[in-house]
């Protein structure tokens, strides 16, 4: 997910020219819509140029969709992984946008075919790499800004599972910008990651 969010940039490549402190991160919490010094991280990095991706795709039929969600037929025969809480990537094949959703339901039709509800976590998400004072790999996250659209009021954070906890503080980087977050509350856990509500940390 990451990956395609990202424009087919590993984390390593993501970073770019960015430079982590070797200090811990600190300044004023922000809370609800993205600061404008946080600004210059996009949600849509553009893509590279690449032969062929390193991850396989799904395509999908949208059957029903509202502001919120989708219901999502799937056309591929690797569907024996998907789970309740899994959270994936949604995007139109006429855009380049991409969405965040959680699978809510799972139903199979009498003609054998699968259809998923997805709940739309964020329309906006930002694809950053963290690093932690304790760990030197890149760990890639993704960034949800409050959105009024989906009544969320608070930054969120996609994390993957056991890499942090509540309260940490993150150096996060993209494209050789770097800011810094604060997980905050643990809001869904599944079995590859963790979304916590998120402050961000400006500069006193």
């Amino acid at each position: 997910m990451h990956y395609y969010l990202s424009g087919f940039r590993d984390p390593d490549t993501l970073i770019g020219k960015a430079v982590f402190s070797d200090k811990d991160p600190a300044g004023r919490l922000g809370y609800g819509e993205m600061p404008a010094g946080f600004r210059v991280l996009t949600s849509t990095p553009p893509a590279m140029k690449i032969d062929k991706p390193l991850f396989g795709y799904e395509r999908v039929l949208a059957v029903d969709q509202s502001p919120g969600g989708y219901c999502l037929e799937w056309l591929g025969e690797s569907l024996d992984d998907l789970s309740v809480g899994e959270i994936i990537s949604i995007r139109h094949k006429l855009s380049p946008y991409w969405k965040v959703g959680e699978i809510v339901t799972i139903t199979h039709t009498d003609d054998k075919k699968v259809r998923t509800g997805i709940n739309i976590i964020s329309t906006e998400a930002v694809p950053v790499v963290a690093r932690l004072s304790n760990k030197p790999d890149p760990l890639p996250i993704l960034l949800c800004p409050a959105e009024k659209s989906l009544n969320r009021k608070s930054a969120t954070a996609i994390v993957p599972l056991s890499a942090c906890q509540m309260g940490e503080k993150l150096q996060i980087a993209q494209l050789g910008n770097t800011r810094a977050i604060q997980l905050m509350q643990p809001i869904k856990k599944n079995d590859n990651c963790v979304l916590f509500e998120c402050a961000y940390l400006a500069a006193e």
